[in-house]
């Protein structure tokens, strides 16, 4: 006879079964990686963005003190939250950057817009 018995068919099918319930939870843990790189990378992006802008376009940052008034910057990102599409920046008067600055789970769920506090230094720094 030839062929297979369905007992080696049946190791053979647990045996995948095995393997693909190994590289589930790897490849979804790798997308959570890939997720945060992207927002991280993101964050960076957008930080540097407004510091061009800041200083390109004489804004006034001298009430910003790191304290009482942070330069707040909120970049609008692509449909795919790949490109860089547009980029406010003001200095706001708060005791916190709280409530303000994107976090990875608000990212997540929009992927459209991110805002952050960028450090006074930063700018200085880079003029």
């Amino acid at each position: 006879k030839k062929g297979f018995t369905l007992a080696e068919l049946l190791i053979v099918v647990a045996i995948i079964a095995v393997l693909v319930a190994i590289a589930v939870p790897l490849f979804v843990g790798a997308l959570s990686k890939a997720e945060e790189a992207t927002f991280d990378a993101n964050q960076r992006s957008l930080k540097a963005a407004a510091v061009s802008y800041i200083l390109l376009n004489d804004v006034d940052i001298s009430k910003a003190d790191g304290t009482t008034n942070v330069i707040v910057a909120t970049g609008t990102f692509s449909e795919d939250g790949k490109d860089l599409t547009d980029v406010d920046v003001k200095v706001e008067a708060t005791t916190t950057a709280e409530g303000k600055v994107t976090n990875l789970a608000a990212w997540k769920a929009k992927k459209t817009e991110i805002v952050v506090i960028v450090p006074v230094l930063d700018v200085i720094k880079a003029a």
